[in-house]
């Protein structure tokens, strides 16, 4: 059991490294180190593993410390199905502790008895699993405690488990800060990629006004050059306006005309008409 000195002084590292958790955005890997070091300094006896879930899926995206992961499946599908089954109506909070048995998961409830359920997923190692939910209800992050204090089948809990039990208000308020951080990181991302889409958006729109002003004053000269060719007497007049329209929806250096004598009857047998922009 937990001395009154040793839990003031857990309680007074976990404030301190909460209180490093406020007003600033941190990393998944930073926010990773802060829960791990917070967890294992008040419960030096314990394997811990932290689990960050993609958004709205059931898949890891980042697990930390990498090197000493247990063997989990892929996902934690089981998981959010039990918080939807069982928790979810029990309106518990953002934090939840279960204890996966070789039989049964039992979850804690502190002014109850719990609740047990079979435990249908038995590739899943056996101890005690933190659940870290959002605002939106959503699982963001699991925590895996493993306790070393013996290498037996976990049928039980051990003193370590006892120690979290006991001591769940302090943890509950330095897990709900570990919460509060990954909410905002993810609001972060969610910020930085609505400013991603508005700046794209704001990019298509410019590009469609241009084309949309390009496709007007194209329309607008075709039109202004089709009525001046009805007043045009000659070849040379009519291709001096061609070459002109051709200037205000273009951008060119030089171009010519070639008319042929035998489809103009003109006098020599190539006239060349130029326009130049510079």
């Amino acid at each position: 059991m937990t001395t009154p000195d040793k839990s003031d002084t857990m309680l007074n590292g976990l404030k301190e490294i909460s209180s490093s958790l406020v007003g600033t955005v941190l990393s998944k890997k930073e926010i990773a180190e802060k829960l791990y070091e917070g967890l294992s300094k008040s419960f030096e006896l314990t394997n811990i593993h932290v689990f960050f879930l993609t958004p709205a899926s059931t898949e890891t995206d980042y697990s930390y410390p990498s090197d000493s992961t247990p063997q989990f499946p892929v996902d934690f599908e089981w998981v959010l199905n039990f918080h939807k089954t069982v928790i979810a109506n029990k309106e518990l909070g953002p934090i939840t502790l279960l204890h996966v048995y070789e039989e049964v998961i039992y979850l804690y409830e502190e002014k109850n008895k719990g609740t047990s359920s079979p435990n249908i997923s038995p590739d899943y190692p056996l101890g005690s699993y933190f659940l870290l939910e959002s605002e939106d209800k959503e699982i963001v992050s699991i925590i895996y405690i493993d306790s070393t204090e013996n290498k037996k089948p976990f049928n039980k809990p051990s003193q370590i488990i006892k120690e979290i039990e006991i001591n769940i208000d302090h943890i509950h308020n330095f897990l709900t800060e570990i919460t509060l951080a990954i909410d905002n990181l993810y609001i972060h991302h969610k910020i930085e990629n609505l400013l991603s889409d508005k700046n794209k958006l704001t990019q298509r729109i410019q590009r469609d006004e241009e084309d949309l002003k390009q496709r007007i004053l194209e329309l607008s000269v075709l039109y202004e050059t089709s009525n001046a060719l009805g007043y045009s007497l000659n070849y040379s007049q009519i291709a001096s306006l061609a070459l002109e329209s051709l200037g205000k929806v273009l951008v060119y250096d030089i171009c010519s005309i070639f008319l042929d004598r035998k489809s103009t009857r003109l006098n020599s047998s190539h006239q060349i008409i130029s326009y130049a922009v510079f």
